[in-house]
């Protein structure tokens, strides 16, 4: 199987393997490792991606430190063949960290934190083999929302048992009855063979032959028939164990087809609220956590409240239809249009001058952004709201995001949200 190590050093991104596949098979149980990491500590993956897509990532980066003890962790001699940091190298380890860590959930909170913060990177020979990874999360994460489970196909998989319970027969062994038979009537050559004890008397001693014989042969007969009669119970209880645990698995099958039907219409009605409820919102234009209209605040401070708002209002993860919406919905207020652009560090100034707009819990229950480490257009706008000491220039630096760069503010927003459902997926 191609990992993204082997694709990166096929596109000559680092150097040092010199046809040593052990070296690659290092790297690769390195990422496997810092995969068990990330999984176990979902909030790591949004840093993780982050740092593993952006050529222009510092060496100082916590996730590159982490990637790097990850690997002198499988390779000791690390050091020895790379005198200075393998940034690339270890790029590559965490996009493959993120790539093993992708469970439904994953996948959306990996996408939902790319899908805006592509724009900002300079790609070089690596883009082929990201944007090929970056696509297939695009498609799980939207088939986690949009696909409904199918009844029909549940009934196919869980068809219900209906075999009858066969029940052994009994068959009477003639050849042993026809030798206790034969001994019980007299000296004969069937009871000889079968060593039974044989009636001493001849019929012609008729009251002494039949005593004995009666009593010899109801013997016999007795024995035939309680042996008939256990191997009959015998049979009889595993069948009836048989019996039971059909009906027990079949019980089972029909709660599971049940719970199918109820899964179809939870999925269907929760489909159906979420654009519900996007829609009244998007109507009435109205800001359930700040208590007034969109229309009435700060267009800055309108844009990023949408995004959060919306996100706390309908159901996670969203089809992608529902931040398009939330775009159109922002393209409604006056200079907040798609073909107005404005520079991200002149609107985050704006943010910081229009912050006493909105209350203090509502800021404070945002997930705060991490202190190092890159940064991502959505822990831009929340530490510009929450951050008492805070340096615009520092901040777009740590987001890599160069001063001049500049976005419409639906296309603000809608990445506010979208990154914002990655960092409550996560659990950060």
């Amino acid at each position: 199987m191609t990992t993204m190590i082997s694709e990166f050093v096929a596109a000559g991104l680092f150097d040092g393997v010199d046809g040593d596949d052990s070296r690659i098979t290092k790297m690769e149980k390195a990422a496997e490792n810092l995969a068990t990491e990330l999984k176990d500590n979902p909030p790591k993956l949004i840093r993780a991606i982050l740092a593993g897509i952006d050529p222009d990532i510092p060496e100082e980066d916590p996730a590159i430190q982490e990637a790097m003890a990850a690997l002198e962790n499988e390779w000791k001699a690390v050091r020895t063949v790379y005198t200075d940091t393998p940034v690339n190298l270890l790029r590559a380890i965490l996009i493959e960290a993120c790539a093993q860590s992708t469970d439904d959930k994953n996948s959306s909170v990996l996408w939902l934190t790319l899908a805006d913060t592509l724009p900002l990177i300079n790609f070089g020979n690596e883009w082929s083999s990201i944007n090929e990874f970056i696509m297939e999360l695009a498609k799980c994460s939207e088939e986690l929302v949009i696909t409904i489970p199918s009844i029909k196909k549940s009934q196919k998989k869980r068809n219900l048992k209906s075999e009858g319970v066969t029940v052994s027969g009994v068959t009477v062994n003639r050849k042993v009855l026809t030798a206790k038979v034969g001994a019980a009537l007299g000296v004969t050559d069937t009871g000889q063979a079968g060593n039974y004890e044989t009636n001493q008397y001849l019929p012609n001693s008729p009251q002494a032959w039949v005593d004995v014989c009666a009593e010899s042969l109801s013997e016999h007969l007795a024995d035939t028939l309680d042996s008939v009669s256990k191997t009959m119970a015998s049979n009889q209880t595993e069948s009836n164990k048989d019996l039971l645990a059909m009906v027990v698995e079949n019980i089972n099958q029909q709660r599971l087809w049940v719970q199918d039907i109820a899964s179809f219409i939870d999925v269907k009605s929760q489909a159906e609220q979420t654009r519900l409820d996007a829609l009244w919102w998007s109507e009435a234009l109205y800001s359930p956590s700040i208590t007034k209209s969109y229309r009435e605040l700060p267009l800055e401070i309108a844009a990023v409240s949408m995004a959060i708002d919306l996100v706390n209002i309908v159901a996670k993860p969203t089809p992608a239809s529902v931040g398009y919406l939330l775009a159109e919905s922002v393209n409604k207020l006056p200079e907040a249009g798609f073909s107005k652009e404005y520079k991200l560090f002149e609107v985050l100034n704006k943010i910081r001058e229009s912050r006493r707009n909105i209350p203090e819990d509502w800021a404070a229950a945002l997930g705060p952004p991490p202190k190092e480490g890159r940064l991502s257009i959505r822990d831009l706008f929340i530490s510009a709201l929450t951050q008492e000491n805070w340096d615009t220039n520092h901040a777009m630096s740590q987001a890599g995001i160069r001063d001049d760069y500049g976005m419409s503010y639906p296309q603000l927003a809608h990445a506010l949200f979208r990154q914002e459902q990655a960092v409550q997926l996560a659990g950060a």
